[in-house]
Formats: C-alpha cells, sequence, structure tokens
C-alpha cells in the first residue's frame, strides 16, 4: 500500500529528471593551436573544475564539460593563458584553441634572430 502513496511524488519529478539529464556532462576533444600559425602545442595544461590534463604531441586532450556556469583554463609556458566558458565548449565534439605567445618570449625570440 505504502508505495502507491509514493505514485504522486514520482509523477511530479519525472519531468525533472529530464531537465537534470540536459545538465549532464558533455566530452569536447580541444586542439590546442599557435595562434597565428596553427602548430600544435604539446604539454599545454588544461585545467576543469580543479582537475588538470595535458595535452598530447598532436595538442590534443578531451575533457569532460561539466554542468552550470564556469571556464576551463588552457596554460603553456611563453604562452598567455587562455580562458574559454563552458557554454562555448559544451555540446561541442571538437574545439580549436589558440594560444597567443607572450610578449618576454616573443621579445627573446626576436633578440635572438
Amino acid at each position: 500500500m505504502k508505495p502507491l502513496r509514493m505514485l504522486p511524488l514520482l509523477v511530479m519529478l519525472w519531468p525533472l529528471s529530464f531537465a537534470l539529464a540536459g545538465e549532464a556532462m558533455s566530452d569536447t576533444r580541444l586542439h590546442v593551436r599557435v595562434n597565428g600559425t596553427g602548430n600544435p602545442i604539446a604539454r599545454a595544461e588544461v585545467k576543469v573544475s580543479g582537475e588538470k590534463k595535458s595535452t598530447d604531441k598532436t595538442g590534443e586532450v578531451t575533457i569532460a564539460v561539466p554542468p552550470g556556469d564556469g571556464q576551463i583554463e588552457v596554460y603553456r609556458s611563453s604562452f598567455l593563458t587562455l580562458q574559454i566558458p563552458y557554454s562555448e565548449l559544451r555540446d561541442k565534439a571538437d574545439y580549436d584553441a589558440f594560444l597567443t605567445r607572450s610578449e618576454e618570449h616573443t621579445s627573446e625570440l626576436q633578440s635572438h634572430s
């Protein structure tokens, strides 16, 4: 008899389960490249919700984009840190992220030329 008393509650919560399912994590393959040349950046650090991953030798890493608001950070020495909002990444299988060389590194390259 008690299970039937729960039926109205289940009927009310059922639509909510679909709304929450829409907030699930989605996987995105990030392609980290040099702004201007498009060359891949290996060993770039990608931070998502405190978890760190690194790109492989082709500049790629797969990340789980969490629900809600927030942003990922993409970092590599000699480059400016890039921040990308979750909303830009959500529901995309692939995303190209372009890092710009820092001015310090650009100056070093020019002085050695």
